[in-house]
């Protein structure tokens, strides 16, 4: 994970207003168990993305680690308003449970 957190980075340093980047970097992250740190770029990225489910998925998983559990189901509701399939079926689960693993 190392490697792929100073790749991520390195594209971040190179095109910081790169939503799909910022995402990244949070979800970099976030895998790196740095929750507070994940939620600081995901709520940046999620600000510029409007209701992308991707993103407001992987916000609300953060702020569920981060402890901020009611902002974590909101999260999950905003991106379940346009997920489909497998994801909206994830995103019923996340918000009526929560996150079951990391």
């Amino acid at each position: 994970m190392p490697l792929a957190v100073t790749l991520i980075t390195k594209a971040f340093t190179s095109n910081p207003d790169s939503v799909a980047i910022t995402d990244s970097m949070g979800w970099a992250q976030y895998k790196s168990g740095n929750y507070a740190q994940a939620v600081t770029f995901l709520e940046r990225a999620a600000k510029s993305s409007g209701n992308d489910v991707t993103i407001n998925e992987h916000l609300g998983d953060a702020y569920w680690q981060a402890g901020r559990l009611r902002d974590a189901r909101y999260a999950w509701r905003v991106a379940s308003h346009a997920a489909e399939g497998d994801s909206a079926a994830r995103l019923v689960d996340k918000i009526e449970i929560g996150l079951t693993t990391h």
